[in-house]
C-alpha cells in the first residue's frame, strides 16, 4: 500500500532479524540502484529492545559501510498519535 501511495519512491521491506531480507542487505540493494538517501521507518508498536539497542547499532554500521549513504530513522510507527488513535479505534470496534 505504501508503494502505491508513493509511486516515485523506492519502497522496500527489511527485517532486523530472523526473516529476509535483512536490513543491511536491503540497504546495499537500494544503494546498488543508485539511491543514497534512505529513511528507515520502524514498523514496531513501540520503543522496545530492537529500537533502543539493535537499530541504532545497525544504522551506525550502515553509515560506516556506505560512506555516501544519507540515512535517517523515523520513530516507531506505534508511537505516532494517529496510529495510536487507529489502534484504539480498532480495539473499541472489536469489543462492540
Amino acid at each position: 500500500m505504501t508503494r502505491a501511495r508513493l509511486p516515485d519512491c523506492a519502497v522496500t521491506l527489511a527485517f532486523l532479524e530472523l526473516m529476509e531480507p535483512r536490513l543491511p542487505d536491503a540497504v546495499a540493494a537500494i544503494m546498488a540502484e543508485g539511491i543514497e538517501d534512505v529513511t528507515i521507518v520502524p514498523v514496531f508498536p513501540g520503543q522496545g529492545g530492537h529500537l533502543l539497542r539493535d537499530l541504532p547499532l545497525l544504522a551506525e554500521g550502515l553509515r560506516t559501510a556506505h560512506p555516501g549513504l544519507r540515512l535517517s530513522v523515523a520513530g516507531a510507527v506505534g508511537e505516532d498519535p494517529g496510529v495510536l488513535a487507529a489502534m484504539t479505534d480498532y480495539c473499541v470496534r472489536s469489543l462492540g
